[in-house]
């Protein structure tokens, strides 16, 4: 295959965000078995990429109309990539996820995995197919990134069966944090390609505000992680005040001006700072080293952020 054909497809696919979608479910492992373990984190990470992957696919597909006229440029209306085979690559890696995710339901001994990726794959669809031209659009968006993290959290209490009270046991708050979070960065970016309106600028930022709140609140819920809490409390706050500094100083450069420029770097920005935000996780909850190992993922989402747009 020819290198620029390749390039399209990576393009098509958006590849320097799937390392986001990896560091949700290693920091949902993380807090929920203190590691990564072993080959069941290969296989969930591989579950999680994979429709990740998909869903960036799926969202060119069925706005191949939309982009024609709004983005031009893209894979699809600009013929690099045909319909029929972003179609194809979609769904075939919305169903290569779904087996990753069974193999590791089948390895463990436990049903949530799978339950968890079903859910996830749903998601997906929902928003791909039509829910993000409604004002809908942002919450499905959040509930993918929702059921990501909790197919991290689906390794809980290994090697054990499946039981409601090791589920109910699970504090969500995180998860559903990082689901507001992008509530947050969707809002704000759903006018990215043309002059935003300062009103939901504003309104995601606010909403990306709330999310670091409820982070920096993780401790004094009930036992979010099988360690515990692990730093001291001012080192925490500290380390989420910087977090959301960062993210939101571009955010507010955008407010001022809100130019597609400003937009389109704020937005990539955050979803960037994902990973960020799931090393930070991480870091309060268990050895530092696997903190480390969800901030590595930093490095290979900024080189190909510097070839492929993020959004």
């Amino acid at each position: 295959m020819p290198f620029t054909t390749l390039r399209s497809y990576a393009e098509l696919m958006r590849v320097a965000n799937v390392f986001t979608s990896v560091s949700n479910v290693w920091m949902g492992m993380i807090l929920t078995t203190g590691y990564l373990p072993g080959w069941s984190a290969v296989g969930i990470s591989l579950a999680s990429a994979l429709m990740y992957l998909a869903g960036m696919v799926l969202n060119d597909v069925f706005d191949h109309q939309i982009d024609a006229v709004e983005r031009p440029g893209r894979p699809i209306p600009s013929g690099r990539v045909s319909l029929t085979s972003a179609k194809i690559l979609g769904w075939g890696l919305l169903v290569a996820g779904l087996i990753a995710a069974g193999l590791v339901t089948f390895y463990v001994q436990s049903y949530l995995p799978i339950a968890m990726a079903i859910c996830l794959s749903l998601a997906i669809i929902g928003y791909d197919a039509g829910l993000k031209q409604t004002w809908l659009g942002p919450f499905a968006m959040g509930m993918c990134r929702v059921f990501n993290v909790l197919l991290g959290m689906s390794l809980v209490g290994l090697p054990t069966e499946w039981r409601l009270p090791e589920i109910a046991s699970l504090n969500l708050l995180p998860a559903f944090a990082i689901g507001l979070y992008i509530i947050g960065v969707t809002w704000f970016a759903r006018d990215e390609a043309g002059e935003g309106k300062r009103r939901t600028l504003v309104m995601g930022s606010l909403t990306v505000l709330a999310a670091m709140v409820l982070l920096a609140t993780m401790p004094w819920s009930d036992a979010p992680a099988v360690h515990g809490f692990r730093i001291d409390s001012t080192g925490w706050f500290i380390l989420w005040f910087v977090v959301a500094g960062t993210i939101l100083r571009r955010m507010v450069v955008a407010i001022l001006q809100p130019t597609p420029r400003n937009m389109q770097r704020a937005v990539g920005n955050a979803i960037l700072s994902l990973i960020t935000i799931d090393a930070a996780i991480s870091l309060g909850y268990a050895d530092p080293y696997w903190a480390c190992a969800v901030l590595a993922l930093v490095a290979p989402a900024m080189q190909l952020s510097q070839m492929f747009k993020m959004t």
